[in-house]
């Protein structure tokens, strides 16, 4: 599909909506500062959310050539912003085992019913902490390889 410009809008075109349940279709903002929204459904046959198009407001500064740019860096790695809480861990040894595992699941309230499954999950630099404000925050990026939304 081809991408999309309207008056206020740019719309990617990876996705055509004859592929989608029509009755499922929603918008969700992905980052209101920035002004990128997506479009989700659920695809015939299947009964997870997944992401049909994305939305860029040309009013927050987006051009085509820079929402196909955003597209192909975040498209295509999964790679969000998210915070969860993970189990306490009582030793070293414990954290170790959970920032070193070779692949996991993240799964997320969305409110409601909905949730947001991060399937094939690595952790980008997950390191001990070494600072008393780090024993109750930590952050650490990760790269998924799928999203579902249901």
């Amino acid at each position: 599909m081809p991408w999309e410009t309207t008056e206020h809008h740019i719309r990617s075109g990876h996705r055509s909506p004859e592929e989608i349940q029509k009755d499922t279709l929603k918008t969700i903002t992905l980052d209101e500062k920035e002004g990128v929204k997506a479009v989700v459904g659920k695809p015939k046959g299947k009964d997870a959310m997944e992401i049909q198009s994305y939305l860029f407001e040309k009013d927050k500064g987006w051009t085509l050539e820079k929402a196909k740019e955003w597209f192909k860096k975040h498209h295509a790695t999964a790679k969000e912003h998210v915070y969860a809480v993970l189990p306490f861990t009582e030793s070293k040894e414990e954290f170790d085992d959970v920032v070193n595992d070779e692949e996991f699941e993240l799964e997320f309230g969305l409110g409601g019913a909905y949730k947001a499954v991060f399937s094939g999950c690595k952790w980008e630099n997950a390191t001990a902490p070494t600072r008393i404000e780090e024993l109750v925050s930590l952050k650490a990026a990760f790269v998924a390889k799928t999203v579902t939304i249901s």
